[in-house]
């Protein structure tokens, strides 16, 4: 999962704290989220270990585009213990939006995702399936259908396969009831997680991947 976000070292001073309506400079953009929580915290539960994470997600990639990310990478990899493949909303979202020539259908989606765990094998001793979180429920309840159609998809394949697979759509969907009582929410917009969510999501990641 992509998730860039602008960073300012000039805020990364304690003290003397910035005055409000200080003007900052942006001098890079980190890539944050849930793999940045998750990194954090498999570091802190094994310090022994070192923990080396390179992200290669792109934000707005469908299932299409990251078999072929998959294949531009098996020239050039090193070995991971570890391979997440998570992917799915915008292989929806984008027939919703009208742009059917990026849409990516479910019989081509099952296809590029078994592609992609036959070519991981070659360079990951375990790769693990994520399902695609659901978008906004309050906006995307429809939308959200199709997206748990192809999880569905994804947990077969990964019983196919002998992968493993993480379910985020459920919990987080089940959170939402709670904490929207609360006026609390799960997304930053329609689509995107708010620090909530991507912390809802490290956490149940972590608690399947910690003794790997």
């Amino acid at each position: 999962m992509q998730h860039l976000q602008a960073h300012a070292s000039a805020l990364d001073v304690l003290y003397p704290i910035p005055p409000l309506g200080t003007q900052v400079t942006v001098d890079s953009v980190e890539n944050r989220g849930y793999v940045s929580l998750l990194t954090l915290m498999l570091e802190t539960a094994r310090p022994e270990r070192e923990v080396v994470v390179e992200n290669l997600a792109v934000g707005g990639f469908t299932s299409r585009d990251v078999l072929r990310s998959v294949k531009e990478k098996k020239e050039r990899a090193s070995c991971y213990s570890l391979a997440f493949v998570g992917c799915g909303t915008n292989d929806v979202w984008r027939a919703a939006q009208d742009r059917p020539e990026e849409a990516v259908g479910e019989s081509e989606y099952r296809s590029n995702i078994g592609e992609i765990v036959e070519l991981l094998e070659g360079f990951a001793h375990h790769t693990i399936l994520l399902a695609a979180p659901p978008m906004n429920p309050t906006m995307h309840d429809e939308l959200n259908k199709n997206v748990a159609r192809y999880n569905r998809a994804l947990g077969e394949i990964a019983t196919t396969k002998g992968c493993v697979f993480i379910d985020i759509f459920t919990p987080l969907l089940q959170a939402h009831t709670s904490f929207v009582q609360r006026g609390k929410t799960l997304w930053v917009d329609d689509a995107h997680l708010s620090p909530l969510g991507d912390c809802l999501v490290a956490q149940h990641i972590f608690e399947v991947v910690k003794e790997r």
